[in-house]
């Protein structure tokens, strides 16, 4: 038998069933995994985890083989008079319990997981006659991590652009990399002859962009690509970064610059059609410029060159395009 964690039986009631797996915010529900976390307790004392991380702001699913603890089966009035309850905790927290097993079979346990840290978990077979057997870990207690559905990036950085003709694979290659801190040209090379146009950077996240399965990092981290076309940033915009591969223990994303182009790269003969961005003519008039400002993100955490601050580049195309708008 194994020996008990608390000795003092605390009720054990079952929470009101939950009518979703879930009970956090729409955003840790959005970023949970397809398969539902589950953590299984079988007859042969072996306790596994499926179904990914367990995350704060979600909840868990329990399920116990009522054989690993056979004993205290009283019966009472013709009927059996036990049940087998869950205790838990987190982070030594207060102790909350529900049946995880009742006479008729398994009871539909789901753990609110309101915090990241250490879950807890033991269990007691108990009957009418006051008989309590335990399973305890030999008092330790089944320890789980739970960890925040948004964890913070370790680092960020490598932010660069690619624009090239010659590909790797049909990407960038490394060696075409260039730091964003020197700036871009997107110019009508650029959107004639290049193949790969892309701004790219980098993010180390412990324990998920470094771990073994890395099938988590879409669902775990919300990484953005944020421009605007005026220095002051006033008409900020924002998009879903791409995961583009890993270098090492770091995830690199990237975003196609054809996508951030504030001119549009076509003939406008409405006005109303004129880009929104401010324009302005090259020294020999040739060309229409206008500029971009882009910085990162990564669960809210920025990746930019200096607080406040943006990268620089200058989208150009032929003036002749735009003619009504200057």
């Amino acid at each position: 038998m194994r020996a008990p964690a608390l000795m003092i039986l605390v009720a054990a009631c079952a929470p009101e069933r939950l009518e979703a797996p879930f009970t956090g915010p729409d955003e840790a529900r959005r970023l949970l995994p397809e398969g539902q976390a589950e953590l299984r307790f079988d007859a042969d004392f072996t306790e596994s985890q499926a179904g990914g991380p367990l995350l704060a702001g979600t909840a868990v699913h329990v399920v116990f083989d009522e054989a690993r603890l056979p004993q205290c089966r009283g019966w009472k009035y013709g009927q059996p008079a036990w049940a087998v309850t869950a205790f838990w905790r987190i982070d030594g927290g207060d102790v909350h319990t529900g049946a995880v097993v009742m006479p008729s079979g398994p009871a539909d346990l789901w753990i609110d997981l309101d915090a990241p840290g250490t879950l807890e978990l033991w269990f007691a077979n108990n009957d009418a006659f006051g008989c309590i057997a335990w399973d305890s870990d030999y008092g330790a207690n089944y320890r789980f991590d739970v960890v925040s559905a948004r964890p913070e990036p370790g680092w960020m950085g490598a932010a660069s652009t690619a624009i090239t003709r010659q590909t790797c694979g049909g990407t960038f290659c490394d060696a075409d990399l260039l730091p964003l801190d020197q700036g871009f040209v997107y110019d009508t090379w650029a959107r004639q002859r290049a193949l790969v146009a892309e701004a790219s950077f980098r993010a180390w996240v412990p324990g998920v962009t470094d771990a073994d399965d890395t099938s988590q990092v879409w669902e775990r981290l919300d990484a953005r690509v944020h421009w605007s076309t005026h220095a002051d940033l006033s008409d900020a915009d924002w998009d879903y970064a791409s995961i583009h591969d890993f270098v090492g223990n770091d995830v690199r994303y990237a975003y196609r610059l054809r996508d951030l182009d504030p001119l549009g790269g076509s003939t406008v003969t409405d006005p109303a059609d004129c880009p929104d961005a401010p324009l302005r003519l090259t020294a020999d008039g040739q060309y229409v410029e206008a500029d971009l400002y882009l910085w990162f993100s990564v669960n809210d955490a920025e990746l930019r060159p200096a607080p406040g601050a943006a990268w620089h580049g200058t989208f150009q195309d032929y003036a002749g395009l735009y003619a009504v708008c200057l």
